[in-house]
């Protein structure tokens, strides 16, 4: 298979934002719909509002496709205008839990299981689940979306960076006390801890 058969992101954008193509935009909104749906219903907590969200941030790929450089990783500029749009959303007063309607969020830490799972450890890593859902609901939203980046969307501490504007080695930093906070909470909570990446 050549390149010109699988194109990169930067080239689909790059094309896009040349001749306005909608099979170069179709192409983008495939590859990318799954992640950043996942990334916004675990960032806002409910699907209606992802569903919402999702629609605005391919909405503004489209109207502001033009201005995407070739030069740029895609990744960070697609979550850029996602965490642009989740600040907007956010401005409206919200209630309620962070992780709903069936999402778990876990999957944006890594828990050191023991192996083989037994009936009891399985309890314990439920429960853990729920402590560690706890308290990402008790982060500021920020710091959640910077866990988020990195570990549901897969995001390099550079792309993270890029995307919000901010230090590599900061974000770095950030991430690693925010996942220092957590695990401090989990063995005070008496749970297991955290495995910081």
């Amino acid at each position: 298979m050549s390149a010109s058969d699988n194109p990169s992101d930067q080239d689909l954008m790059a094309r896009f934002a040349e001749r306005r193509s909608a099979a170069d935009f179709e192409a983008i909104v495939r590859r990318w719909d799954r992640p950043l749906f996942s990334f916004l219903v675990k960032a806002c907590g409910d699907s209606e509002s992802a569903e919402d969200l999702r629609q605005e941030v391919f909405l503004r790929v489209f109207q502001y496709g033009s201005s995407y450089r070739p030069e740029q990783n895609f990744a960070p500029w697609l979550f850029r205008i996602a965490i642009n749009s989740l600040k907007s959303w956010r401005k409206k007063p919200r209630t309620g839990e962070i992780i709903q309607n069936g999402h778990d969020a876990t999957g944006i830490v890594s828990l050191n299981p023991p192996s083989p799972i037994d009936p009891r450890q399985a309890a314990v890593r439920s429960e853990v689940r729920v402590l560690v859902r706890r308290l990402l609901n008790q982060l500021e939203p920020e710091e959640r979306g910077l866990l988020l980046l990195k570990f549901e969307a897969g995001l390099s501490y550079r792309e993270i960076g890029e995307a919000m504007e901010t230090a590599e080695t900061t974000i770095k930093s950030r991430v690693y006390k925010i996942l220092r906070h957590m695990r401090v909470e989990l063995e005070r909570l008496g749970a297991e801890s955290l495995e910081v990446p």
